[in-house]
């Protein structure tokens, strides 16, 4: 179910996302804002310099070419500022009236020289004001005051320049122009801002705002989301509508209630269970970030058996965290489930290429009998004998913590969109507890 098929009502006192997450998007559009003008910049002083070489423009004045400059170094340094780290959103909001103010200004100067005529001059002063309104319009988010505000503010230098510059005639015609293109800014801001603010509230979950897709399976799909007053992140499932059913309800509200009823450390909390106006299922539970088994092999390689006994592993996990590879391959998955049907396990040890302690590889095979008489006859007996292989010092909680601050962190933090197939991921509080 994607999120902007909910629509329940935002929280009194809420307005959805934070302040934080709306400096972000505010910073990374000033960023887009800036980068485009500089490009656009860019080609007009190219095609400028190339026409005037071949006798096709005059040239600009020294105070043209020195504005035309002062463009360029203001836009590049603006997506500089935007993209070298975190900046506050009142900073940014005063960069940007800033920006929008000198730019407007500063392209009144461009045209002066290269083009004598000027009423021509005084329409290229125009349309560089209007292009400039309706870009920031497009890409910087803003509520229609706020655009209005800043797009009045901006258009004085181009009204002030006309008044005392030119005709009646054409100063009475360049302020409806300048009107039309603000009344335009403003509107188009409005409509740009409201749908932003709709996705707001189609995102919002009850007290939970959903914030990225994590992964889906067979039963539902998992946003990371924020509760609305603890701010506390959260994993949202929401049921399929496919599986909307009076069964596929059953086995989801089975679920949660399987889930809510585990109570070991290394297992998630499951905080709320309900249902949207619109009658979707959903149940809320600790959000916990880290790692999926296969992103840590990938990324770590084979794990060390001291290790691999402390993840709850069972079997075909404690298999692959050993030797980095599944224990059958094969083109198709019916060739692979050929091979757990009928062919034997390659023992770990062999597979890998280097001696593993016995007790821990014939645990490994036991789990992988195809007997099921042969394998450990519950997950007590399993335990037990995984505790029989327990290599005292080789993995201990402070290699687990040093491994983390060496490696787990950041490839948490560069892997955090990445799931496994059935969105299921292994979190960090997991890796620092279970080793």
């Amino acid at each position: 179910m994607p999120p902007e098929a909910l629509r329940p009502e935002t929280p009194s006192g809420f307005s959805g996302r934070s302040e934080s997450v709306d400096g972000r998007l505010l910073q990374e559009r000033l960023r887009l804002f800036s980068g485009i003008a500089f490009l656009i910049s860019a080609a007009f002083y190219g095609v400028g310099r190339v026409l005037a070489w071949l006798g096709r423009e005059n040239p600009p004045t020294l105070a043209g070419h020195v504005a035309l400059v002062a463009i360029l170094l203001l836009m590049g340094g603006t997506w500089l500022y935007c993209r070298s780290g975190p900046r506050a959103e009142r900073t940014l909001r005063a960069v940007e009236v800033l920006l929008m103010l000198v730019l407007c200004t500063l392209v009144l100067v461009v045209p002066t020289g290269s083009i004598p005529e000027p009423e021509l001059r005084g329409m290229v002063m125009l349309l560089s004001v209007n292009l400039v309104l309706y870009t920031r319009a497009i890409f910087i988010p803003s509520s229609a005051r706020r655009t209005l505000a800043v797009s009045v503010v901006t258009a004085l230098p181009l009204a002030i320049y006309s008044l005392a510059n030119e005709t009646v005639r054409l100063s009475v015609w360049k302020v409806v122009w300048l009107l039309a293109a603000i009344t335009i800014a403003t509107a188009g801001s409005a409509v740009i801002y409201g749908l932003r603010r709709e996705v707001r509230h189609a995102r919002q979950l009850g007290q939970y705002t959903l914030e990225e897709k994590l992964g889906e399976g067979g039963m539902g799909v998992v946003y990371r989301a924020r509760h609305a007053m603890l701010r506390r992140p959260t994993a949202v499932k929401l049921l399929k509508p496919e599986r909307m059913g009076e069964a596929g309800l059953r086995r989801f509200e089975r679920e949660v209630q399987l889930t809510a009823g585990l109570s070991h450390p290394n297992t998630v909390t499951v905080f709320d269970y309900g249902r949207t106006p619109d009658g979707v299922f959903y149940y809320a539970m600790e959000y916990l970030e880290g790692l999926g088994l296969d992103q840590l092999v990938a990324a770590d390689g084979p794990q060390p058996p001291g290790r691999v006994v402390h993840i709850y592993s069972v079997g075909a996990v404690a298999y692959f965290l050993l030797t980095g590879r599944h224990v059958f391959e094969g083109r198709t998955i019916i060739e692979i489930c050929g091979h757990h049907l009928h062919t034997p396990p390659t023992p770990p040890s062999e597979r890998l290429g280097r001696p593993l302690p016995a007790a821990l590889e014939a645990w490994v095979l036991a789990c992988l009998e195809k007997d099921p008489a042969r394998r450990p006859a519950s997950a007590s007996e399993a335990a037990a004998r995984l505790e029989l292989c327990v290599l005292a010092g080789e993995w201990t909680p402070d290699e687990a913590r040093a491994w983390w601050v060496a490696k787990g962190r950041h490839l948490a933090a560069t892997r955090r969109a990445e799931t496994t197939p059935s969105g299921a991921t292994l979190s960090r509080p997991v890796i620092e507890r279970a080793g």
